[in-house]
């Protein structure tokens, strides 16, 4: 095997590595989890209003979702 083959395996396989660790709140595991997280960063915001941002983040971005861009969006919303 090249040096140039082995280079590209490399690179696919580190892509299908990100792929499985995606981002993908709208998985209910992953959605549970993302509440129990914001809950502690924003303890002044309720459930429902948590919930509502995650909401309005998921009808904003497409996916597959960037998670830097998530929280930057629901920080602007949860935060007072």
């Amino acid at each position: 095997m090249s040096w140039l083959e082995e280079a590209q395996q490399k690179i696919k396989q580190k892509q299908e590595m990100t792929a499985e660790q995606s981002f993908a709140p709208e998985n209910q595991e992953q959605r549970e989890q993302l509440v129990k997280r914001l809950k502690m960063l924003y303890d002044n915001a309720t459930e429902r209003e948590i919930e509502k941002a995650i909401d309005d983040a998921l009808d904003k971005f497409e996916p597959p979702y960037e998670e830097k861009a998530f929280m930057n969006f629901l920080r602007t919303k949860l935060e007072d």
